[in-house]
């Protein structure tokens, strides 16, 4: 998949933000939490004395937690893989909010304000080292309240902004 791809008849633009590490990372993780529940399903049967009916309802609780992480983590991966999606035509602007595999759809028109900006972050690494890092954000409000748009790369958020400060003559 492309990282921008454009649709002249509907007057569409979709920008990607997932990195290819993000995106390997996130089915790696997927296939491990996958092979954990495969594992503990199999468990009973993998035995030699008798099937104990307690066994297999542990392995299925238990089994049932990596599974359903998985879904969760996949459902989220695919609702980020849209990207942002800049819809002229119907004057929509698309995209995916926290950790939700739901996507957010505001009106285009709607944008009164937005606001491009880097938010320095602290944070301490699992070794306890005090680290800095920086939050790419796009703050888009209007009718529709606000919302913070986080982005991977400056290019990226860039590329949104520009787009929508276009579209609403906000230059």
């Amino acid at each position: 998949m492309s990282d921008v791809s454009r649709s002249a008849a509907s007057g569409s633009c979709t920008i990607v933000d997932a990195p290819w590490s993000q995106r390997i990372a996130t089915f790696v993780i997927i296939a491990v939490l996958l092979g954990i529940a495969c594992a503990i399903f199999i468990a009973p049967f993998d035995t030699k004395g008798p099937i104990r009916i307690e066994n297999i309802i542990g392995c299925f609780i238990f089994g049932c937690i990596p599974t359903a992480l998985a879904v969760w983590l996949f459902s989220i991966h695919k609702s980020r893989l849209k990207g942002y999606i800049i819809d002229v035509k119907n004057d929509i602007l698309e995209f995916p909010k926290g950790f939700r595999a739901k996507r957010h759809q505001v009106r285009l028109s709607g944008i009164r304000e937005i606001n491009i900006y880097d938010e320095n972050v602290v944070y301490t690494d699992r070794h306890g080292k005090v680290q800095t890092g920086k939050d790419k954000k796009l703050d888009i409000s209007g009718d529709f309240g606000a919302h913070s748009l986080y982005f991977a790369s400056d290019d990226k958020r860039n590329q949104v902004y520009s787009t929508i400060a276009r579209i609403n003559k906000m230059n």
